[in-house]
């Protein structure tokens, strides 16, 4: 811009006296119009000399004059020359002013904060996602203070070292660091720093940018923790919304054979068993959808066709606006653990000789068996079976040749008795009872005992000895000679004992013996 002092002094020739009596700064924000309009009014006085424009220069955006002594009259013969000189400097001062409207509004649109500092950290300059950020309503109110005034200690303390960084270095700075708001919440940012200079390349501060990556960080800590868990020896499966298969890590393969090319793109339909019915699937997915997960047992198919346990939890993962868009299942093979769940139930409610059902078992099942005689008004009949002689033979012969008879008894009782409603079990000894439920007649259990004691009846062959015993049989029915478990079983033992004294190899029922009673007492 050229000066408008050189315009006056080139086009007027004025005659300047260079002996300075004295100097007067106006500043450029319209001072010199108002006070040469001052001057013609009258309205201030006049002094001899009145000060001419010697030079011109621009400080921090303002124009300031320098004024030499000169008569008055020289003054006012040139005020239009001097006059049209400052409308050029208010046109040129409009035109920044512009540029820094333009320039402001510019930074505070940006969506991320943006500041500028002097050499002492100071801020000179910050948007408004700045100022807000940091609890002000406006960005002037931050000019002047540092993070000192904003941050704890320690946290501004890194601010300032980082500052220092840049400057020293005069090297630019990306760093992903902490802020901490108003509200006391911490948030990751990604903040890039560099050095400002003037044109001599001298230091004047420092410039900064700065976006929060907090939901960036949280996203690349959970992909931290997927990939952990994905190496897990738990099977794990990602889906989609609609259950079609994305990934699934190695032990997913391990446990049900399917590879991730066989696996990814189909759903979880894949390892169905159809062991479960609808009703089971329909209750576990109304668990997702309300609880937003589930766990439980259940089983799954491999690849090969076996079927299989596993504990599965299935979760449903949202969004930000609740809306379901994968699901997460991990699955533990618990075949073993069933398998040793299984020899354990197995060795409380079975006998461990000969296999057959323990009292324990036998007990559940005649409570079972008497709720449904009793809904469907059928008979029921419990044969307490001894047997005949086996004292001698285990005696005699050895308690190995006796365990090996009960056995080879167990085979045969159990040969008997071919309907799945029917239970042979052993209370131990040579003890067994059977369980008949839905008996139609009295009849239908006689015939039954007599089989069965001709069945024991016939030569058993253990190693090299040849046996040959009998058995006993006490018959109770229900409802005619008991109507819970212990009464049935009691009436049972004492027929079981009069079929003893009747001879051995036979089998009475308890009725006969009640009436014998009644026959006995008579008499």
């Amino acid at each position: 811009m050229e000066q408008p002092s050189s315009n006056i002094v080139s086009k007027h020739s004025l005659s300047l006296l260079w002996l300075i009596c004295s100097v007067i700064a106006i500043l450029f924000t319209s001072g010199l119009l108002v006070w040469v309009q001052r001057l013609l009014e009258r309205k201030v006085a006049i002094p001899e000399f009145i000060g001419i424009v010697l030079s011109s220069f621009i400080f921090n955006g303002l124009a300031i004059y320098l004024f030499a002594r000169n008569s008055k009259q020289i003054l006012s013969s040139k005020i239009s020359a001097l006059n049209i000189d400052i409308s050029a400097l208010k046109q040129s001062e409009s035109r920044l002013q512009r540029v820094e409207y333009y320039q402001r509004a510019f930074i505070d649109s940006l969506p991320f904060m943006v500041w500028l500092k002097d050499e002492e950290s100071r801020f000179i300059s910050v948007n408004k996602v700045h100022a807000n950020n940091y609890g002000e309503d406006s960005p002037e109110k931050m000019i002047g203070k540092t993070d000192f005034d904003y941050s704890p200690k320690e946290l501004a303390e890194y601010y300032r070292q980082e500052d220092l960084s840049v400057l020293e270095s005069r090297q630019p700075k990306l760093v992903d660091e902490t802020f901490i708001d108003p509200e006391g919440k911490t948030h990751w940012i990604e903040t890039f720093k560099a050095p400002v200079t003037d044109n001599d390349g001298n230091l004047l501060g420092t410039v900064g940018f700065a976006r929060d990556i907090s939901e960036q960080k949280r996203i690349e800590n959970e992909l931290k923790v997927s990939a952990i868990a994905m190496e897990s020896q738990e099977g794990i499966i990602i889906t989609d919304a609609n259950s079609r298969i994305l990934k699934i890590n190695d032990a997913f393969t391990k446990i049900t054979g399917f590879t991730s090319e066989e696996a990814v793109g189909n759903r979880m339909t894949l390892l169905k068993s159809g062991v479960h019915d609808a009703n089971f699937y329909k209750e576990m997915w109304e668990s997702i959808s309300t609880q937003g997960s589930w766990q439980g047992e259940i089983w799954n198919k491999r690849k090969c066709g076996e079927i299989y346990p596993e504990w599965l939890t299935i979760s449903a993962v949202k969004n930000s606006e609740g809306i379901v868009t994968n699901y997460v299942g991990t699955m533990i093979d618990i075949t073993a653990r069933k398998s040793i769940e299984e020899r354990v139930h197995h060795m409380a409610h079975y006998d461990p000789l000969t296999d057959l059902p323990n009292r324990s078992l036998l007990t559940d099942r005649l409570h079972q068996a008497l709720a449904q005689v009793r809904r469907e008004n059928t008979m029921l009949a419990v044969m307490f079976l001894d047997l005949d002689k086996f004292k001698i033979v285990n005696d005699t012969l050895g308690h190995d040749i006796g365990d090996a008879l009960l056995k080879a008894v167990a085979i045969r009782l159990t040969n008997c008795f071919k309907r799945q409603t029917d239970t042979v079990s052993r209370l131990g000894g040579d003890e067994f009872v059977v369980l008949l439920a839905k008996i139609e007649t009295e009849q239908d259990v006689a015939m039954v005992a007599q089989e069965v004691i001709q069945s024991l009846t016939e030569t058993f062959y253990i190693e090299e000895h040849v046996i040959n015993i009998s058995c006993s049989i006490g018959i109770s029915l229900h409802p005619k000679n008991g109507s819970d478990v212990a009464s049935l079983l009691r009436s049972a033992d004492n027929a079981m004992y009069e079929s003893k004294h009747a001879g051995r190899g036979c089998f009475r029922f308890y009725n006969d013996i009640a009436n014998q009673s009644s026959q006995d007492n008579l008499s």
